[in-house]
């Protein structure tokens, strides 16, 4: 599970959503995981994040059963694949 929170500047009250394509990426850059659910703020199939200003969710993330060790989760604008954001971590099980 990850949290995100959209932080919008105070010029406007009706701010746009932040969006935001997930990449679930092992040492390799090989796919290890994706977004879990589907949900008011996730379109799994298509692993992108919109959430409103302001708002914070916790986003769980399903990892692929036969990897395991570093990953890195990624947040990547939805139409350019910049990198927004970039979380490395390690999983606590072993396979």
């Amino acid at each position: 599970m990850i949290t995100a929170e959209a932080i919008a500047g105070q010029l406007y009250d009706d701010a746009p959503p932040v969006e935001f394509r997930v990449a679930v990426l092992g040492p390799q850059g090989q796919v290890a995981g994706r977004l879990g659910a589907h949900s008011a703020v996730v379109d799994a199939v298509g692993q992108l994040v919109r959430l409103p200003a302001g708002e914070v969710v916790r986003l769980p993330v399903r990892m692929d059963e036969e990897f395991e060790g570093n990953f890195t989760v990624q947040a990547l604008h939805p139409d350019t694949q910049v990198e927004l954001f970039r979380l490395p971590l390690r999983t606590e099980y072993e396979v």
